[in-house]
Parts: structure tokens; C-alpha cells; sequence
């Protein structure tokens, strides 16, 4: 037999294990070679017995059971876990549309027994960036190895036109980690100039390029980061103490997770000291549900809620009286 006959027998074998089988699909001998056949790959038993022990030595997980006579591939991931990878590429905002359907595909490929349950399209905001996983690709390698990135960086104008920042001119940074928001990725940088972390969204990077020439390290703590993090907005992290009404705990448990610290609960209602920082985001999200909380402190707070309640109601007493 050619050495190449062998290569492609191998590569049919595991193609069509890992495509047509599972611990309750199995294929038989029989089933096997007529697979192979299928290809215009012919074959025995012995030829198939032994390259079957070459894979498993290899480390690919076959089995082969006596209770149905047959042989299965076993996948690592069950049918419910690819439908929540599939489900969770469709709903990365920082992914293209024709991303998302190209990695969906490859999962689709590799899991075609698990991926049973179709994933309904929806139309969802999407960025129109093709370059995401390639730019995640290489930021990955640069924090691996300590090494700076260059990057255009762009904004949104109304009309949904690109209005790059610094006249197009590359940020140079230091990348140290890559975290998800809402749907969006972004690659915490070290400036160096202003000696601070700082956040930039993957999705709005063009023209990203690795300098192969490894810079001074920063400690960094992600965690500890993030506590400074509102949704990306960046602050000093402080407590906060907020009293929520009882029906808030699910949506309070859901945004800061459950490292908090709660007293005074009653029927009623609850207190929660939490540590975050006091941004726009946080503001934004306070307002949501200002029926059903009370800020208690810090004071900064309070004065930053009342600002904006102040210059919403002068905003639309000064426009109720122009209508008239």
C-alpha cells in the first residue's frame, strides 16, 4: 500500500468517526470499510483494525463497544454544550456576520453528531469588522510574549462613518489582557506615558501590527482591574452602599455577582455595599431602576444622580414651555 493511501485512510477514518458517530450512533466494521469505500478508499479489516490502534495510541478518543458491535468517537463536548457554544458565537457582537457563520460552520464540522439542535439566525447588532478573531489572534501572542501593539483606532459618526482618532496616527501599547463586555471584546493596553491601564474595543482596531521586541512588565491584577471597571468606563474603585428594593436581588446578583455584602435584609428590601467604580455606565444603570433603590453613600454619587435629574427636568420644563 502507498504511504499516501495510508495518510488519507487515516484522515477518512477520524473524519468519519468524529462526523457519524457517538456513544448511542455506532459504525460497524462493515459500516466502516463502506464509508471508506464511499471515498474510493478500499479496504479490509486488518488494514482498518490496525490504523484504528494507530489513532488511539495517537490519543484520539476511540472506543469500541461489544454491546452494539461497533465502533464510536468520543466527543469531548455533549449536544447541549455545542449548542451553547453555537448559541454564544451568535450573540458576540464584536464577530461579523460572516464570521459567525464561518466559525459556526467549523464547530458544525467538527461536532456534526453534537450539533443537532439549529441554531435560529437573528438579527442582532454586528460589528462589520472582518479582522476580530485574526486581531485576537495576534494580541493573544503579544501578551503571551510581552509584545507591544500598533493600531488605528475609529469611532462612529452619525452617519455611521469611520472618524479615526489622533488624525489616524497608531497607538503603540502594551497588551496585558483581552476581556468581554455586552457582546464586545476588549484588549487591556499599559500606557506607558500616563502609567495606567486602559481599554480599547478589538472591534474598532484597524491596520493592527505586532512589534516582536519585548517591554518592561507592569503588575496587573484582573480582578483588580475590573473592580475599576464599570462596562469598560474606568474609575477609582470605592464602595458603594445602595439600598434596593427585595424584588432587585436577582438583576444586583446578576450585574456585581455574588462577592457582595448584604445587611439589614427584611421583607421588604435590602443593603448592599459594593465595590466598583462610580462611571457613566454605573449612573446609567442606577437610573434604570431608581423606583426601586436608594443611594445611601458616597455622597459623590448621590450629587452626580441629582445633577442629572436636575438637568433633565430643566430640559423638559424649558421644552414644555416652548410647545406652548
Amino acid at each position: 500500500m502507498k504511504k499516501n493511501d495510508t495518510s488519507e485512510r487515516l484522515l477518512r477514518l477520524i473524519e468519519i468517526l468524529q462526523a457519524k458517530t457517538d456513544p448511542e450512533h455506532l459504525l460497524t466494521m462493515p459500516a466502516l470499510i463502506s464509508e471508506l469505500e464511499a471515498y474510493g478508499i478500499h479496504s479490509d479489516r486488518r488494514s482498518i483494525y490496525k490504523q484504528l490502534h494507530l489513532l488511539k495510541e495517537s490519543g484520539y478518543p476511540i472506543h469500541y463497544t461489544r454491546k452494539g458491535q461497533g465502533y464510536y468517537f468520543a466527543h469531548p463536548f455533549n449536544e447541549a454544550e455545542v449548542f451553547l457554544l453555537m448559541d454564544a458565537i451568535q450573540h458576540i457582537k464584536a464577530l461579523s456576520n460572516e464570521s459567525t457563520k464561518e466559525l459556526q460552520k467549523k464547530i458544525q464540522k467538527q461536532f456534526a453528531m453534537q450539533a443537532k439542535s439549529p441554531i435560529q439566525a437573528r438579527n442582532l447588532p454586528k460589528t462589520t469588522n472582518h479582522h476580530v478573531l485574526r486581531f485576537i489572534n495576534q494580541l493573544l501572542r503579544a501578551i503571551q510574549y510581552g509584545y507591544p501593539a500598533s493600531f488605528q483606532y475609529y469611532d462612529l459618526s452619525i452617519d455611521q462613518q469611520k472618524k479615526y482618532r489622533r488624525n489616524r496616527q497608531k497607538y503603540t501599547y502594551v497588551p496585558y489582557a483581552i476581556v468581554s463586555d455586552n457582546g464586545w471584546y476588549y484588549c487591556v493596553f499599559y500606557d506607558e506615558k500616563h502609567a495606567q491601564f486602559i481599554t480599547f474595543r478589538i472591534d474598532k482596531m484597524e491596520q493592527l501590527s505586532i512589534e516582536f521586541t519585548p517591554s518592561a512588565s507592569h503588575p496587573f491584577e484582573l480582578d483588580d482591574f475590573l473592580r475599576k471597571s464599570f462596562h469598560m468606563y474606568r474609575g477609582e474603585a470605592q464602595t458603594i452602599t445602595i439600598q434596593f428594593d427585595a424584588s432587585m436581588a436577582n438583576y444586583v446578583f446578576d450585574q456585581f455577582g455574588k462577592e457582595l455584602i448584604i445587611s439589614k435584609v427584611n421583607q421588604n428590601d435590602f443593603i448592599a455595599n459594593i465595590r466598583t467604580a462610580i462611571t457613566p455606565t454605573l449612573i446609567s444603570w442606577i437610573l434604570q431602576f431608581e423606583s426601586q433603590l436608594t443611594i445611601l453613600k458616597p455622597q459623590e454619587l448621590i450629587d452626580a444622580v441629582l445633577d442629572i435629574a436636575n438637568h433633565i427636568r430643566r430640559k423638559y420644563r424649558h421644552e414644555s414651555k416652548s410647545n406652548t
